[in-house]
């Protein structure tokens, strides 16, 4: 059984392939720093379970998922990241990923994510099963979760921000950008995701995270 993480931070890396032998003992693990070196790994040898962690160095945000799968179909994608799970799982769950567990999540919720995995099943948190109830009930519109699939890395980090109620100072201040430069990914975001303000997007954001 072959595991490749996708990791640009080495202890976390080798806390992911501690769990992973906790699990399946007979594991065989390989860790990529960056998005270009994982590909390598997969174009040299075959993978049963890849671990992604979607701020990745030189990574695309969610076309990752299918740049993967291109290279090997059958490999199943577990999402490993920091970034708010009730925002951004369902849309990585639509481009192809098996699976979304947050870096916040317990050593027994990762174990087990691993293993829903491997028993051919997707992997949600209750959190997130709960927030498709919730959309299932409040009707929430079909396109709200294809429309997030379109995000570059960086805008996807400026909705995260937006989310957590950031403003636009603070943002900058955060991604070391220029105030000028958030500004310009709000206003892509807002045509994106087919808003007028940041009111609305606030609006949109939460059909996914209640």
């Amino acid at each position: 059984m072959n595991f490749l993480i996708f990791e640009d931070h080495s202890l976390t890396a080798l806390g992911i392939e501690v769990m992973i032998k906790q699990v399946f003992s007979n594991a065989k693990v390989k860790s990529a720093g960056s998005f270009s070196e994982g590909l390598e790994h997969l174009a040299n040898e075959p993978f049963d379970y890849i671990i992604l962690d979607i701020d990745l160095p030189e990574g695309e945000g969610i076309r990752m998922v299918s740049q993967i799968k291109i290279i090997q179909n059958q490999v199943k994608i577990l999402i490993n990241s920091g970034y708010d799970e009730k925002i951004y799982a369902l849309s990585y769950i639509s481009a192809g990923a098996d699976g979304f567990i947050s870096k916040q999540a317990s050593r027994d919720e990762f174990k087990l994510s691993i293993l829903t995995l491997h028993s051919e099943k997707k992997y949600l948190s209750p959190a997130i099963q709960q927030v498709m109830l919730n959309n299932m009930i409040n009707n929430a519109p079909a396109n709200t979760e294809s429309s997030f699939l379109n995000l570059s890395p960086r805008e996807m980090q400026v909705m995260q921000l937006i989310g957590e109620g950031k403003f636009t100072n603070e943002i900058a201040d955060i991604m070391k950008l220029k105030a000028s430069t958030v500004s310009t990914y709000k206003n892509r975001l807002y045509v994106k995701l087919n808003v007028a303000n940041e009111i609305e997007l606030s609006k949109k954001i939460a059909l996914f995270k209640y």
